[in-house]
């Protein structure tokens, strides 16, 4: 423990220099689009074919496909703020993923190959483009939290929004489809038709969180930096074992502070830091 609150202080020593350690952090890891930030049990990335062992930090390539084990769960964090959970014994592909900071414009496709997953799309930050598919589903979010599993022994998919609105379309007829708010669900059967909507409670929808989120037990500290003419917010997540602290900063950048430790500091700028208990 005393080994994570000194990792803990060295990264918030660091936090006047990180603005400008972002800049040159995000140049360096142009081809990832985005970072673990919470990993639970075995949790592996298949990339060219290869599995690939995954912990907090590790980052993630479009093309990628993300797999669970039995009791695992693993959280992402894409470069555009979005949040992707992915439950025990799931798995989960990033087909395609594009997105510019610059003019605030994102398109991605993801896709449940089996299991469950839950992802939480941010409201009214720039232009998205963002579709999510399993073998028999296919819908589109705008500023959503979407709850979905599929079961390869029924073919069938179960599609839930917790926030916003969700169009799910059939993948053999695009002119049928049916729109779904919060606190609403469906199931498409093997040949892609939605069924008809249902209602979903406040504890199913609890329990369908939990099934497919790695949350459970993360300690974590919000530190607000107030620089000249900005201000940065940082979530500190204790994690757990020996994965440590990782800092998530407001736009969307991960850091571990042990990266930072055999770093030379640059000059450091006076700051206001608010440290949120």
């Amino acid at each position: 423990m005393k080994g994570k609150v000194r990792r803990m202080i060295a990264g918030i020593a660091f936090a006047a220099a990180l603005i400008a350690i972002f800049h040159s952090s995000a140049a360096n890891a142009e081809e990832a689009v985005g970072k673990v930030t919470r990993a639970q049990g075995n949790v592996n990335v298949i990339r060219g074919g290869k599995p690939l062992k995954a912990g907090i930090g590790t980052r993630i390539m479009a093309g990628d496909t993300i797999q669970t084990e039995e009791n695992s769960r693993v959280k992402i964090l894409m470069n555009d703020s979005t949040i992707l959970g992915l439950g025990s014994k799931s798995q989960f592909r990033i087909k395609n993923y594009r997105h510019d900071a610059r003019a605030r414009q994102t398109s991605a496709d993801y896709s449940l190959v089996y299991g469950r997953s839950r992802a939480v799309v941010p409201k009214g930050v720039g232009t998205r483009n963002i579709n999510f598919s399993s073998p028999s589903a296919v819908a589109g979010v705008r500023g959503t939290e979407l709850i979905m599993e599929y079961d390869p022994v029924t073919g069938q998919t179960k599609i839930v929004v917790g926030d916003g609105t969700v169009t799910v379309v059939d993948p053999n007829d695009p002119t049928r489809t049916i729109t779904l708010t919060a606190g609403m669900g469906c199931i498409v059967g093997p040949d892609g038709a939605p069924g008809a909507p249902f209602n979903v409670t406040p504890e199913e929808l609890e329990e369908l969180r939990r099934q497919a989120q790695s949350d459970e037990g993360a300690p974590r500290r919000v530190v607000i930096l107030e620089l000249p003419g900005q201000t940065a917010t940082l979530t500190v997540d204790t994690g757990g074992g020996e994965q440590g602290i990782i800092i998530t900063t407001d736009t969307g950048l991960v850091i571990n502070p042990q990266d930072l430790i055999d770093q030379e500091p640059p000059p450091l700028t006076p700051v206001k830091i608010n440290l949120k208990l």
